[in-house]
């Protein structure tokens, strides 16, 4: 955006079918979007402090937030910004991520470092971001 680059060339999207999508957050809207990406016919994976039952029935599997970020095709914020979770996405976890991965962050600006995940981009060490709320 700061660039100036408005351009839709080259965003054909991806085919979410049998991609291992990760879900950082599973509260009332994380859990939702997990049922969503299970319904796209995902393999979901979750990191959350208080893991679902319901969740885990229903076939997401909670691991430790470094697994995830290794095994998905597709990482999704979905937690609140604390002293915790500020940065939760920086230049470390993205060089633990899949070059091809797609970073969403839907829910707090201050999760993602956003200077890195800039970096990241132009780099191409990740596949793309999609955010609706940036620092």
């Amino acid at each position: 955006m700061l660039g100036g680059n408005f351009t839709l060339s080259g965003l054909t999207g991806i085919e979410l079918h049998g991609k291992t999508v990760g879900v950082i957050g599973t509260g009332a809207i994380g859990a939702n979007f997990c049922k969503i990406m299970l319904g796209f016919g995902c393999k979901v994976i979750a990191q959350d402090l208080y893991p679902k039952d319901s969740l885990k029935e229903l076939g997401v599997e909670y691991m430790e937030k470094n697994d995830l970020l290794k095994q998905s095709d597709v990482v999704s914020l979905h937690c609140p910004l604390n002293s915790e979770t500020y940065n939760l996405i920086n230049a470390e976890s993205l060089e633990i991520m899949k070059d091809s991965a797609i970073l969403i962050n839907v829910s707090r600006g201050g999760l993602v470092d956003t200077d890195a995940l800039i970096e990241a981009l132009k780099d191409g060490k990740i596949g793309g971001a999609g955010l609706d709320v940036y620092e």
